[in-house]
């Protein structure tokens, strides 16, 4: 081969390097404008969804779905809207679409297990959990207060003060799911104690909980952002008194938190908690207002006994809205 061939034929190949370098950063552009289209969309479409625009949020994730059919939390989200809109053979299609293309999605499956009404949940997922309180924390204080007839933190403090003398001052008190801070409120008003220690999923919840003063010193020494059972699982420390006012109910089987929190409890120590009693005969039940699970009298009382407590007290009140609360003191 001579020089010029030689020469053309490293031209050619230099200018098709080019091209295909060209060609090649074009795609890679191409496909991140494509991603941030996705993305920007797909956030969008959250922040609809939360300040409860269905149609804006829909449309959002529609457009995510058109540039990319398998996105699953576009689809689980979309089923979210759907169920808002009271769609609910709609929503059930695209979380099965979205299971279909990830199987490890609690939130789908749970969403999916309570519109078909299964008795296949046996828990709220903690990231629900987590986001439903993330989301009514800036007005859960008022929507929940007691001059709207939801006293249950008070009842559980005077239940409390009814069986518990501290001695010189030295409780120490741990707030499960401790939320805003409405429990241990109502106890500090009434229990001399040493310290409070509060333990919540949500932080908006807890940045509630932070603005609770009592004699100008912040009532809580410790707020925790964790969910409280992993809390348990790591905790050493032992309390005199156990909060969990409403947040128990997160498992079907009590069983399991209600003996995390006798290891907890330290000698002569008291447990008081409350939850949603159910009103369907001896189901425990997905309520029909919150997340969170409803329990009969008797399932309770089964619980703490195998838990190894043994209760002091179980009280019946009822709430303006219907609801019906059970407020059980245990002792181990």
């Amino acid at each position: 081969m001579d020089t010029k061939n030689k020469d053309l034929l490293i031209s050619l190949k230099s200018k098709f390097e080019s091209a295909q370098r060209f060609l090649y950063d074009l795609v890679q552009e191409n496909a991140n404008k494509l991603s941030n289209l996705v993305e920007t969309n797909y956030q969008l479409g959250l922040y609809h969804l939360r300040a409860n625009n269905l149609r804006d949020a829909e449309l959002r994730f529609r457009i995510v779905l058109y540039f990319r059919p398998k996105h699953h939390l576009a689809l689980y989200n979309l089923a979210k809207c759907y169920v808002s809109k009271n769609q609910k053979y709609s929503a059930i299609e695209k979380l099965k679409i979205a299971l279909g293309e990830y199987q490890d999605f609690p939130e789908a499956e749970y969403l999916l297990h309570t519109l078909e009404k299964s008795s296949k949940i046996e828990q709220i997922p903690p990231s629900v959990v987590q986001e439903y309180y993330d989301n009514i924390a800036h007005y859960y204080n008022d929507k929940f207060s007691s001059k709207k007839g939801h006293k249950t933190p008070e009842y559980m403090s005077d239940l409390l003060s009814l069986h518990y003398t501290s001695k010189d001052g030295d409780t120490n008190i741990l707030d499960l799911g401790c939320g805003t801070g409405k429990c241990s409120k109502a106890v500090a008003e009434q229990l001399k104690y040493k310290s409070i220690t509060g333990v919540d999923i949500s932080k908006n919840m807890l940045k509630e909980a932070q603005k609770i003063t009592k004699n100008k010193s912040p009532l809580f020494d410790k707020l925790i952002h964790l969910d409280f059972n992993d809390f348990m699982n790591k905790s050493s420390s032992k309390f005199n008194v156990i909060l969990a006012g409403m947040s128990l109910h997160f498992k079907k089987d009590l069983e399991k938190p209600l003996k995390q929190i006798s290891n907890l409890l330290a000698k002569e120590g008291l447990l008081v908690f409350s939850i949603e009693q159910s009103a369907e005969g001896s189901n425990t039940v997905i309520s029909s207002s919150y997340e969170n699970f409803c329990y009969t009298e008797s399932t309770v009382r089964k619980h703490v006994k195998e838990a190894n407590l043994s209760i002091s007290a179980l009280d019946e009140i009822s709430l303006n809205n219907g609801q019906s609360i059970l407020v059980i003191l245990c002792k181990k």
